[in-house]
């Protein structure tokens, strides 16, 4: 696979590979382990989740505050603000955000904890990863703004409209997307 995209799901980590000559492939990795093995032959692998925590600091992740800089008004929640390292190995959402708050000054959002989990995952993974340069976090609405012409998706992505709009501009740049979705 030359480029990887992943994210977290209650199995493990689902993926989609594409090969350079327009094939594909996808699955589930239960464990981040088995990424490692395809991560020699990638160009880059791309995931959808916050990667390089922060552990203490009132101040924002960059890339956060750049992702909402370029969404439409209406999209700029997607990105939520990333936990704090410190709040990662709490046991429950009243843990994590104290944590968070002492560590940052701010709270978590109830969302972010939903995923603080595959956040830790993939944190320890990248800790003890090699091939780390090759990881790169990716925003979904932040990748089809940039594919659609620096234009934000219309439609959301849990309607039919926001599901035709995404495959449209997937289309565009990848003929096979149809069939590999």
């Amino acid at each position: 696979m030359k480029y990887i995209g992943i994210d977290g799901c209650k199995s493990g980590w689902f993926y989609v590979g594409l090969n350079g000559n327009g094939s594909a492939s996808f699955g589930v990795f239960r464990y981040l382990d088995e990424l490692s093995e395809h991560m020699q032959d990638a160009a880059a692998v791309l995931v959808d989740i916050p990667i390089g925590l922060k552990g203490q600091g009132s101040e924002e992740r960059l890339c956060d505050k750049q992702a909402r800089a370029v969404l439409s008004p209406k999209k700029k929640p997607c990105v939520f603000r990333a936990p704090s390292r410190c709040a990662i190995e709490a046991d429950s959402y009243a843990e994590a955000n104290a944590r968070n708050l002492a560590c940052t000054g701010k709270g978590l959002a109830r969302q972010c904890y939903g995923i603080v989990p595959k956040i830790g995952e993939m944190d320890v993974f990248l800790r003890s990863q090699p091939r780390r340069h090759k990881v790169r976090e990716m925003h979904p609405e932040v990748a089809f703004r940039a594919l659609n012409h620096c234009q934000s998706m219309r439609f959301s992505k849990k309607k039919a409209e926001g599901f035709e709009e995404r495959m449209a501009i997937l289309l565009r740049y990848l003929p096979a997307a149809g069939k590999i979705v």
